[in-house]
């Protein structure tokens, strides 16, 4: 037989095995869900704002990763230094809507100091002049001009120091005085000029009827 027969009637040989195990195919990592983000950067912004802690809040207004997450935080802050160092790194930034909020809580603030500096300018204002009021003689606008500046101090009364309103209500307390000392004064004076009337007219009268009684005695 010859080589190539021996060949050509071989049988065929077998395949090969396969590997009872499979190979795992690398993992491929999976993107977070940015609405799950979005939901625990909302949360952990709340429980930020319920804890005080405004440090965390003033981050999430620059570098919270959604707008709402950022104007939630632009809307929770108070304090007026803290407005200002965000209002700085806002300025320039991409999103506008947070520099607005932020500039319209600091108008806000500074309309509201401007309010209490005014009224406080007011109440040393009246509470001077209520002062001086009460050290000044009678005379006829003491009473109505008393009563317009007690009207004004009870406007800003209740926003005073308790120094100042202690010191405030003495001095109306002593005008008052003023007031009722020369009504007393007036009354006294209307009595002894009644008494004086009185006298004068039965001493009037007395003349008349010892005239009436002469002229009888004459007749």
């Amino acid at each position: 037989m010859s080589l190539f027969s021996r060949f050509r009637n071989a049988p065929p040989s077998a395949p090969e095995k396969q590997s009872d195990s499979i190979v795992a195919s690398p993992s491929v990592p999976v993107a977070p869900d940015a609405a799950l983000l979005a939901a625990q950067e909302e949360e952990a912004l709340r429980a930020a704002i319920a804890a005080g802690d405004f440090r965390t809040v003033g981050r999430l207004v620059i570098d919270g990763m959604s707008t709402k997450i950022r104007q939630l935080a632009a809307e929770a802050i108070e304090d007026p230094e803290q407005i200002r160092d965000l209002i700085k790194s806002a300025r320039g930034g991409n999103d506008k809507s947070v520099y607005k909020i932020l500039a319209r809580k600091r108008d806000a603030l500074l309309a509201h100091e401007r309010e209490i500096e005014q009224l406080q300018a007011e109440i040393s204002a009246v509470s001077a002049a209520i002062e001086r009021h009460s050290r000044r003689p009678f005379d006829p606008l003491f009473t109505p001009t008393l009563d317009q500046l007690e009207n004004r101090w009870k406007v800003v009364a209740a926003s005073a120091a308790p120094d100042i309103a202690q010191a405030t209500q003495q001095a109306i307390d002593r005008a008052r005085e003023v007031v009722v000392q020369h009504l007393q004064e007036v009354a006294t004076k209307a009595a002894r000029e009644a008494a004086a009337a009185n006298e004068a007219a039965a001493a009037q009268k007395q003349r008349e009827k010892e005239e009436r009684e002469a002229k009888a005695a004459k007749e």
